[in-house]
This record gives structure tokens, sequence and C-alpha cells, in this order.
């Protein structure tokens, strides 16, 4: 019975969100004719979102904050409050519908605080947490051979759920339980990422409005329903920057980065707790643009390291980058479709393929990307993350195509521009290998390849939803490979330019996490009541319902708090049917409903 209503639940939640998402990604999202001609337009306006999305580029240097610390929280009330403002401005009008559906669900699943951590980790610090059967995997990216995995510490921000102990002036404290992990994967950017994001938090305007942490002020939302959110750095910011390259749509770069800061999460809040609240290893990911190239890779990464995926939510990524990726956006500027304000997007893959990241075939083989004289220009104002505006007067121009011939080699550009040409967006596949070595271009070649995502997307054992834009200005459509022949996979079209999208698809997966098709599965029960010297390695797991309620939340009076109790005499948690939560998702639904009939 349970089963069914949540399944009944999730798919009427999800067609009325198919047709809201989609409806907003027009100028109107329900136009309907009047008797007299007349039409009537309702939309959601995510223009906010898109803007948060140019806007966090635009800062300076910003301070970097220590490590393994607390760097602020919010109350359950300062949070509403917060994500109220941000709905007031998505939907101005007090008495819309859309208002009404943005507060029925973003602010009706707040439950608890939050706290704001920042974390830092290397390999070193987390190979003990691995699985003596996953040994093998953790050292294809952490082993000491690979590039920025011996003594390097990468860092990351975490979001978790806080709660009172019970009593109007109760102190605040971490939720007790094990929580569901988000990994969120950060879009691309030069300088500002995750754990430097709460200093721009905290400097918001008197009314509590700050668009350029709007990403964080919305992950906040999802926290306070009662799970874990873990934003990692990724190699060559914040911690490590001037130390590291930047390894950009590098897989293994990523793997080596984000896996020791996902796995010391779980090190971090059992140290901070003693062990009464744990991350599981069921998790779900998102990303965009960069983000959702990272999501893929590190989804794939757990799920060999034996974790549970649960789902994948990407969008805007540069999938095929030995193909259409490159090609598609060569092309692009060539035509002058390109949006130039992203022009710094080739200093940075120019410079993870022109001899930085070490573990690549091209690594001072004299197959570099970039052009030998703006190499160690654009090297040192990448490595030393500087703002992206100063990173752009660095690559002036007159004509679009100005800035190709400025960075890159002149073989590599002109063997990609003829295959253009010949209607071939695939040269490094398509040209045979003694050609490719006679050019000088068959190392190069192998590190698009190698780097490429289309395999482990069309393959992926999980649930993936891909995001995407036929008008991405910036990421080729054709950069989403095809899909067919999986079950598993998804094709969510939009449409705008790539931050136009941007705020679609990341609303998209904000929804989803939000739902009770996601809160509503099980985990295994990693915590302990008792503390950590309880907890035997050998001891067996049991499974547990819902994890995100292990507490009852303060807002339901009359409800005594209590931690998840211990496993029943049966040795299996009852399932019992949640009705407080399938009602509000039942509202929801109603909201839903009526956004689009009335």
């Amino acid at each position: 019975m349970t089963t069914i209503i949540r399944k009944i639940l999730l798919a009427l939640q999800v067609a009325f969100l198919s047709l809201i998402l989609s409806a907003a990604s027009t100028k109107s999202a329900s136009s309907v004719l009047g008797q007299g001609g007349e039409q009537h337009h309702r939309r959601l306006d995510l223009t906010v979102l898109s803007r948060s999305l140019q806007e966090t580029s635009q800062h300076q240097e910003l301070p970097i904050p220590p490590c393994n610390t607390l760097l602020g929280s919010l109350t359950a009330d300062e949070l509403r409050d917060t994500v109220s403002t941000v709905i007031d401005t998505i939907a101005p009008d007090p008495e819309s519908s859309e208002r009404t559906y943005l507060r029925a669900i973003l602010l009706q699943p707040i439950q608890y605080g939050i706290q704001v951590h920042r974390l830092c980790a290397g390999c070193q610090d987390v190979a003990a947490e691995v699985p003596a059967d996953s040994k093998d995997v953790f050292d294809t990216f952490c082993g000491p051979d690979n590039y920025g995995a011996v003594n390097a510490t990468f860092s990351g921000l975490m979001i978790v759920p806080t709660t009172t102990n019970g009593e109007a002036d109760g102190d605040t404290r971490i939720l007790n339980g094990t929580l569901k992990g988000i990994i969120d994967m950060h879009p691309t950017a030069i300088s500002l990422v995750p754990s430097l994001m709460w200093s721009i938090f905290e400097d918001r305007d008197e009314d509590g409005s700050n668009e350029e942490s709007l990403l964080l002020q919305l992950n906040g939302i999802v926290a306070s329903t009662g799970q874990a959110l873990i934003f990692p750095d990724y190699m060559g910011y914040a911690e490590n920057a001037d130390e590291l390259f930047k390894g950009y749509t590098i897989k293994k770069a990523y793997e080596t980065s984000c896996v020791p800061i996902v796995f010391w999460a779980r090190q971090y809040i059992r140290q901070l707790t003693n062990c009464a609240t744990a991350i599981s290893t069921t998790v779900g990911l998102k990303g965009y643009s960069e983000g959702g190239l990272s999501a893929l890779v590190l989804a794939d990464v757990l799920h060999r390291l034996g974790w549970n995926i649960v789902a994948v939510h990407v969008g805007g990524g540069p999938f095929k980058m030995g193909a259409e990726t490159i090609t598609k956006t060569f092309e692009r500027v060539t035509q002058g479709r390109y949006d130039m304000y992203f022009r710094h997007i080739f200093g940075l893959v120019g410079t993870a393929y022109s001899s930085t990241y070490r573990d690549l075939p091209n690594y001072e083989r004299g197959q570099d990307m970039l052009t030998s004289e703006i190499r160690p220009v654009l090297v040192d104002l990448i490595t030393k993350s500087t703002p992206e505006p100063l990173v752009k007067e660095y690559l002036p121009y007159e004509n679009p195509t100005d800035i190709l011939y400025l960075l890159f080699d002149a073989e590599y550009l002109e063997f990609v521009n003829a295959s253009v040409s010949r209607g071939s967006y695939d040269p490094c596949s398509d040209t045979p290998e003694e050609e490719l070595k006679e050019r000088n271009l068959h190392l190069i070649c192998e590190s698009f390849r190698m780097n490429d995502v289309s395999e482990m997307l069309q393959s992926a054992p999980y649930q993936v939803d891909v995001c995407h834009s036929p008008d991405d200005e910036v990421v080729p459509f054709e950069s989403v490979p095809d899909l067919g022949g999986n079950d598993n996979l998804s094709l969510n079209v939009v449409s705008g330019s790539h931050n136009e999208a941007g705020a679609q698809c990341i609303f998209s997966s904000l929804i989803y996490f939000l739902s009770l098709g996601f809160k509503s599965v099980a985990v295994q029960n990693e915590h302990s009541m008792a503390g950590c010297s309880s907890i035997s390695d050998n001891a067996p797991e049991t499974a547990m319902d819902d994890p995100s309620s292990s507490e009852m939340p303060p807002e339901n009076e009359g409800t005594d708090q209590q931690d998840i109790q211990p496993e029943n005499s049966g040795g299996q948690r009852s399932m019992t049917l949640d009705w407080t939560v399938l009602w509000a998702q039942l509202k929801v639904f109603a909201v839903m409903v009526s956004f689009f009939v009335f």
C-alpha cells in the first residue's frame, strides 16, 4: 500500500512538474485563449536564477576560510525568511498562483535549520575509509603515481540539518540519524567555488536578498529536509590554488580531488557527533555545465567503489569532449554564434590540455592545444585563480575567430576547421591513426577521447536525467550522446541560452531532490546513539525507512522528538506509512494542479 501510494504521487508530481518546467522555458508558462481572443499568460520567471549563474563569476579574490570548521548556520525560520525573499523576487505578485506554487514547493519542505561547514582533505586522509575490496579502484586515482594524489589537500563545502534538544531554548545540534547524501558539482569557474560562497551569502542585503549566493540558499532547502549536501571545489581551487593545475573536463582530476572530500564528509560528521549522525553511501548527484560532466564522473567512480547511486541529474554538460563538444563550438565561433562572454572557458580547456595535467598522453610531447606564445600567460592566470573578468582582458578580439587564432595551435586548429568544413564533427575518430601521427595530433586526440564521457553516460546502471537546450550557445546540444537503448536514461529538453537553460535544469533537479521519490529511498543504518566506540567494523547493517524523518521536526507540535531507534526484535524495522509526509505531498500536488487549471 505504502509503495503504491508513493509511486502514484511521485508520478503525478513528475508529470505536472514536467509541464510546469516545459512551460517555464517559454515566455508564457500557460497561454489560454479567452472568449474574446485575449491571451492570459502565466509563467515562472527564473531570470534571477539565470542571473546568479553569471554574477558569481564577477567576484574578485575572496578570503579562504579555515579548514574543517563551522562557517555559519541558519535556523529553520531564518532559512524560511531567506527563501521567502527569493520567492518574492521570482513571483512579485503576492496573489499569483506562481507565488503559491513556489511557497508550497520551496517553503513547505523546510523542517530543520542548517549548518555550513568547510571541509579539507586529501587522498592520504581517507584511505582508511575505503573498503578492502575497493582499494584497487581507489588507487587508480589516489595512488602514489597520480597527479595531485600525494600530500595535496582539497576543499569543499558541506551543509547538514540541525535541530534543538526539544525545548524552545534548547541547544542546536546536528540532526541525529543516517542521512542520505546529495553531491552537488559546481558549474564552470576560475576562482569562485563552493567553499568560498558563504562569505558572499553573509554580505547579503538588508532585506535578505543575495542573488549571487542563490544556489547555496536553494541547496539549503534540500539540507533542511534532513539530508546532507556535499560540494567539492575540484582540483586547483581554493585550498590548492597556486599548487595544482586545474583539470577542466579531465575525469581523473575530478576523481582525485572530489572522492576525498566525499569520503571525508562521512568521517568529519562522525567525529563531530560521536557517530550519532552518519552520512550514507546511498547518494544522489547533480550538476550543471562543467558540473554536469563531473557529476557523471563522480557517480561512476563512487558506483565502482560500492556506493548506491540513486539518481544523477545533469545538464548543459560537455559530454562529448572527443567530438562535437569541441568541433561544434569552434564552428559556432566561426559563424559568430558563440557567446563570447564565456571566452574564458577556452582558456580553461586550453590550459588543461597543454602540458599541465601530467597524466594525459600529450603531456610534454609537443602536442599542446595552446600556442607556445599564449600558454605561459594563460597557465599562470588560471592556476592563480585570477577572477574571470581579468582573464578576459587577456583575450581581446575584434572578430570572434580572433580568439581561436590567438589561443590554439595552428596545426590543431586547421585540423578541426578542415574536418568541420567536410561535415565531420569527430575528426579524431574519422582520421586514420597513421595520418594523425604524421600530423603530430594523435596524442592530443587520445587525450580528448579518454575524457569523453559518452559511453559512461550511455551505459549508466542507475537513473540519469540529462537536461539540455538546443539553443545553448556555449555547450552545443550535440554534446548529448544518443540516450536510446538504456531505460535508466531520460532527456529533458528545455529552451533558452546556457544560463537560461541552467536555471530550468537546476530548478528541475532541486524539485527532484525535494520529492518523496528521493526522500523515501531507504538507506542502511550507520549511526549509533551509543557513540563511535560501540560501532564494530564487522557489525551488520540494518535497513531503515526514510532516514530524513529520523527525528521529528520541531514544527510538528505534540510529537516528541526522538532519535532513530534500534531495529525491532525481528531484526527489521517495520515499514509504516508517513501520513504527514504524504499529506504534505498531496498539498504540493494540489497546488501544481491549480497552477495550470486556474
